[in-house]
């Protein structure tokens, strides 16, 4: 795929305005179109110039770091689960003090090709988060081979993180409900006679995740997200360049509705 049909489709102001809403207040990284010295694709989390962590806060600031980066071509966007109060120096993405919520998330490790065993292990946490009286602050994202569950981080209220920071909370919630689907996960690898596919927690401080709408690092797909309704129907086809198909109600959330969750996890 030319970078010119890259840049197109991050020049759309709607693929701008997802991207800048999820990445909002997070420590940014990108994977790029240009290969470093040891034949791997450039991976870049600060300014070249300023040596500041990247961030994209706004439109304005999206088109500034492609405009400084383009050198490299960047290609895939990523961001942390961390939000943080500030990010102008090094320091303060490496300062658990200044972070202010971490995004849980389940990682589901597959092939494209498998992507039916996929959707079925990504219902199953569902159904499970369900139990604990989460619905509508879940959703999914498609991020090129695998899919990312993610459970909106201001589902957990401000009252349980003042007291308990919010990446324990995360890595607890994360490996709860993991734990609880092992035996799923292998009856459904049985089923579809798959072997890569995992169900993993990866919170850890500086852990990065694509973003909404991003062009996966080496695939020519684009990474959507769902809600749980959208689970049901979806087809590969949705990830395609060219006519994708994008929920953008995954930034819906009720505030608290994981709390009961996110104590029991701690507790466990």
């Amino acid at each position: 795929m030319s970078y010119e049909k890259i840049l197109r489709h991050y020049l759309r102001k709607e693929v701008q305005e997802e991207i800048v809403e999820w990445c909002r207040g997070r420590w940014i990284a990108f994977h790029c179109e240009t290969f470093d010295e040891k034949g791997r694709r450039i991976f870049i989390r600060y300014h070249p110039k300023t040596k500041k962590p990247l961030k994209l806060d706004s439109l304005e600031e999206f088109e500034r770091v492609f405009r400084d980066l383009s050198y490299i071509k960047p290609r895939a966007i990523y961001a942390t689960i961390n939000q943080y109060r500030v990010i102008e120096k090094e320091d303060d993405v490496f300062s658990l003090d200044n972070v202010f919520s971490t995004l849980p998330t389940w990682d589901i490790d597959s092939k494209l090709s498998d992507w039916k065993a996929t959707i079925e292990i990504a219902r199953v946490i569902c159904d499970v988060l369900l139990k604990y009286g989460v619905e509508k602050s879940v959703y999914f994202k498609w991020s090129g081979n695998g899919m990312h569950v993610h459970l909106h981080q201001f589902a957990i209220s401000r009252e349980i993180t003042a007291k308990k920071h919010p990446l324990d909370i995360a890595f607890a919630i994360v490996e709860f409900i993991r734990l609880k689907i092992e035996r799923e996960l292998y009856e459904i690898k049985r089923k579809y006679e798959v072997k890569q596919l995992k169900v993993e927690n990866k919170i850890d401080v500086r852990r990065v995740f694509t973003a909404p709408l991003s062009i996966h690092r080496e695939l020519d797909v684009v990474a959507v997200c769902m809600k749980s309704d959208d689970l049901e129907n979806f087809d590969i086809s949705w990830i395609k360049l060219d006519g994708f198909r994008h929920n953008t109600t995954w930034r819906e959330f009720k505030e608290g509705e994981a709390d009961e969750l996110a104590l029991k996890a701690y507790e466990t």
